[in-house]
């Protein structure tokens, strides 16, 4: 004799049941219930179990409703970086209800929220998308907001954002980061991605190059970013002081990589898709269990608490991005040199 069908109260109950496996079986049944959405939206912000989030995200997304984007919003600013990045991938696949909110989330007084709004940009595929990234590099008052969607726009709009962020390096010049891209600084013109897809060669670095063939010389450094701009950036920084640089798009492709190498160092990003630099921390110790490879943690979020939170995790540094050339230089030479980095972070 079959046992009966649980009920959808039975089902909802079970969302909160000690063992995930039972969890995710319920999100999996709910799966057709308009009611269980609500219950879906609040169990995001205590489930531990990735497998269990993973199940809710995948319904999340099917739901394109004002409720869903309201409930889940706030988890942006979160301190669990893996909440975040879940909340991002569902608020930019829910196109409609999101378009309709962005305005207000891009002129809320929190700037950390408004640099959230933007990585939901980076993910939204819609055409207000390129207009919005524009205004905040012409018009938002807080530097890390305007390099946010600077990053963003390099790549959504190419050439055609050039004069946009030359205004943006006007406006802030001794902000590292954007004056990276066309500017004029006491060196000359400042060069980044927006003057290589405008066909201008990038100007060149003052480091040596290996001569073809020739072995690499000096520490590899492994740069891992799902943002390119923020990786151009960065590797153009340990370049001109002479590492070598490798990069990867977000901690999986990161781990491939340091199988084939031997990396001495990582730059690391907190929030990226597919894996996030918290996950590739713990995945980094796992792969190569008899060896300790210094982490530098880079993220835009500049409080205690997502510090602390890189620290527990095992992050030998943490740099707030933008990334001050010479304060990153000298964090990578004082980690691979064994010294303390403490007065610098």
């Amino acid at each position: 004799m079959t046992s009966p069908r649980p009920t959808t109260g039975e089902l909802l109950h079970a969302l909160g049941d000690p063992d995930p496996g039972v969890r995710s079986a319920a999100v999996l049944a709910l799966a057709d219930v308009e009611a269980a959405v609500g219950s879906f939206v609040l169990r995001m912000a205590v489930e531990t179990d990735s497998q269990v989030r993973a199940a809710l995200v995948a319904q999340l997304v099917r739901h394109d409703r004002p409720e869903v984007v309201d409930g889940l919003v706030g988890h942006l600013l979160s301190d669990d970086a893996a909440l975040r990045v879940d909340v991002v991938h569902v608020l930019s696949r829910t196109t409609s209800s999101t378009v309709a909110r962005m305005p207000q989330w891009l002129a809320d007084p929190d700037p950390d929220l408004r640099i959230l709004a933007v990585m939901v940009l980076a993910e939204l595929d819609h055409p207000s998308v390129i207009g919005w990234l524009s205004r905040l590099v012409r018009e938002d008052e807080h530097a890390n907001v305007v390099a946010a969607a600077v990053a963003e726009l390099v790549v959504r709009a190419g050439p055609a954002c050039a004069a946009d962020v030359r205004a943006a390096a006007a406006r802030f010049p001794d902000d590292p980061f954007i004056t990276f891209f066309p500017g004029q600084g006491s060196e000359g013109p400042r060069r980044g991605t927006v003057e290589s897809a405008l066909g201008t060669p990038a100007a060149p670095s003052p480091v040596p190059r290996q001569a073809a063939g020739e072995p690499a010389s000096g520490p590899l450094v492994l740069v891992v970013d799902d943002s390119a701009t923020y990786r151009t950036y960065h590797r153009q920084i340990l370049e001109r002081a002479g590492y070598r640089v490798r990069e990867a798009g977000n901690g999986d492709e990161a781990l491939r990589a340091a199988l084939g190498v031997r990396i001495d160092l990582a730059v690391v990003d907190v929030n990226m898709p597919v894996m996030d630099g918290f996950t590739f921390l713990q995945a980094l110790g796992q792969v190569f269990p008899g060896r300790r490879i210094p982490v530098v943690m880079v993220s835009s979020e500049a409080e205690w608490a997502d510090s602390s939170q890189a620290y527990e995790h095992g992050a030998d540094a943490y740099v707030v991005k933008p990334a001050e050339p010479a304060q990153l230089v000298e964090v990578v030479r004082r980690l691979l040199a064994g010294e303390p980095v403490a007065d610098l972070v």
